[in-house]
């Protein structure tokens, strides 16, 4: 395609779509999806499910950070200061959202509507039905014990629910695993080329224009 053909209009830089977009890409590369069970001393089995979303950068990139805050509405940013093996490391920047709220009403949308491309994808289904079945069981109605002499009230979080959750989790964890070799690794996506059935001579005379009708798209093995 020549440099001085007409590709279509741009996308204006403060779209939302564009942005969002954009974003979808970058947690590709840079997000993280994470289900982790934590020690919870008001929980009648002693720990709860914590789903979170985070973001994470070198401190001195921490304004992206807050262009994703203001975009979603939601989470919340931090600078932390890493040490590695004893010594401490350069400061990182932190986005993360932990509200299953949020989850359930900003993040998954902004998925299913700018879908992730990458392996990224796969930690991120995996992570949404996590949010559902936490969602699903924090509707349940508490239902107070059955007996003449009521003590207390039945737990939401049943064990067949702590078992879901806790393969769900390890399923994220797997599916991180580096899982190929050299040898076995996808090689590349097909190229597409615009063929017409009649091109016309640039005034050049060194390269070709397609007309205005007759368009097809074909692949090249």
């Amino acid at each position: 395609m020549r440099l001085d053909e007409d590709v279509g209009v741009p996308i204006p830089p403060n779209s939302r779509d564009a942005f969002g977009m954009w974003l979808s890409g970058f947690v590709d590369g840079e997000g993280c999806f994470q289900i982790n069970r934590r020690k919870h001393r008001i929980a009648p089995c002693g720990f709860a499910w914590v789903l979170v979303f985070s973001l994470g950068l070198r401190a001195d990139d921490i304004g992206i950070l807050y262009e994703v805050q203001h975009f979603w509405n939601t989470g919340r940013v931090s600078v932390e200061h890493p040490h590695l093996n004893g010594y401490r490391a350069n400061p990182s920047a932190v986005y993360r959202v932990g509200s299953l709220r949020q989850h359930r009403e900003v993040i998954v949308p902004h998925f299913l509507r700018y879908p992730l491309r990458a392996k990224k994808a796969r930690d991120f289904e995996v992570w949404r039905e996590a949010v559902r079945h936490a969602s699903e069981v924090g509707a349940r109605r508490a239902m107070a014990k059955a007996g003449r002499h009521r003590s207390g009230m039945v737990a939401k979080w049943q064990d067949a629910d702590h078992d879901y959750m806790q393969q769900l989790m390890m399923t994220l964890r797997e599916g991180r695993k580096y899982d190929g070799d050299l040898g076995c690794l996808p090689g590349p996506p097909p190229i597409f080329r615009l063929e017409t059935s009649a091109m016309s001579k640039d005034i050049q005379g060194d390269h070709t224009r397609p007309p205005t009708g007759g368009l097809a798209i074909t692949t090249v093995g």
